[in-house]
């Protein structure tokens, strides 16, 4: 989002420059081309990082093996606290 205001008051190059040094991902590849409209940016298909790839939409692993993303410790934890009584 930060990089579309920026677009718009023509300093995009130095923002992206500026991301790129703080950067989370090693690799991210786009469904879109962000050349044609800076929103594609949105539209991702993978995402690399530390070398394993992974799906954007479900981040499940796709590479070097195929591994599901797993429950997060608070989708664990979310049926416990449902089901546990209250004091």
């Amino acid at each position: 989002m930060e990089l579309w205001i920026m677009n718009q008051d023509g300093n995009a190059s130095r923002q992206v420059t500026k991301e790129s040094e703080a950067k989370l991902a090693d690799i991210v590849v786009l469904n879109s081309d962000p050349l044609q409209d800076l929103h594609n940016t949105t539209d991702i298909k993978y995402v690399m990082i530390n070398g394993f790839l992974y799906d954007a939409s479900s981040m499940n692993q796709i590479w070097p093996e195929q591994v599901p993303l797993g429950e997060f410790f608070w989708q664990r934890n979310a049926a416990d606290a449902m089901t546990a009584p209250r004091p």
